[in-house]
């Protein structure tokens, strides 16, 4: 079974993170797959969210993009 995470262990595990950057990140489409278990509650499998930290990753300060 997938672990779920909430939005408070989202903020302990991704530095300088807060409730309100992840919201931002629903709502523009830009962030990791979430599930939404009522209208106040959501949460995130750990192995997307580990996907879309990996897709995030960098080598050069060149490549052109900009994290979020």
């Amino acid at each position: 079974m997938v672990l779920l995470l909430l939005i408070a262990q989202l903020c302990e595990l991704v530095p300088d993170t807060t409730p309100a950057y992840w919201a931002e990140l629903r709502v523009k489409g830009t962030g990791p797959p979430y599930i939404k278990l009522s209208h106040k509650k959501v949460v995130y499998p750990e192995d997307k969210l580990q996907e879309w930290l990996e897709s995030r990753l960098h080598t050069s300060t060149r490549d052109g993009s900009d994290a979020a």
